[in-house]
């Protein structure tokens, strides 16, 4: 799918959630930022989607999957940080 379809299909899911929030759509919205690499519209999806039902699996697992990501960027950054310190002196 393109951009211009996922950010069509965002806006449509966007109204629909804005009515009535559901699990499903928050899932399905979630998925569409994961798949642009809007890792901050991922996650507070998940959290909203997490209030709704906190044990639901695949919401689990796609925050899991999200902060995993972060955390190695976090480290590459930090690990860049150093590297670029060291040969400071």
């Amino acid at each position: 799918m393109d951009d211009r379809k996922e950010a069509d299909a965002i806006a449509e899911l966007s109204r629909a959630i804005n009515f009535k929030p559901e699990l499903q759509l928050l899932h399905l919205r979630a998925a569409f930022y994961d798949s642009m690499g809007d890792f901050v519209s991922t996650v507070r999806d998940c959290e909203a989607a997490l209030c709704l039902d906190p044990s639901h699996a695949e919401m689990l697992e796609l925050c899991l999957t999200i902060g995993a990501i972060y955390l190695l960027d976090v480290v590459c950054i930090f690990q860049a940080d150093l590297r670029r310190r060291e040969k400071m002196g």
